[in-house]
């Protein structure tokens, strides 16, 4: 991800201003969130030009998705 942020950071936003860039990670159900907050932490410090990073997990149940928003 930090990969395509510095992409971004170089060239689409220097060339679109008044775009708001909304980094997303949509992951499976995790046992594991404080691993997860360290690195989102460490990006927020990283990426002053874009939007903080929304955690989202999903689950299937009864054959239906199940979106959660964590952070």
């Amino acid at each position: 991800m930090q990969r395509y942020v510095d992409w971004l950071e170089q060239y689409y936003l220097p060339n679109s201003p008044n775009s708001d860039i909304q980094p997303m990670i949509i992951t499976a159900k995790s046992k594991d969130l404080n691993c997860i907050k360290t690195s989102i932490e460490y990006f927020k410090l990283k990426n002053k030009q874009i939007l903080p990073i929304k955690y989202v997990e999903f689950e299937i149940i009864d054959n239906e998705i199940i979106f959660t928003e964590i952070l």
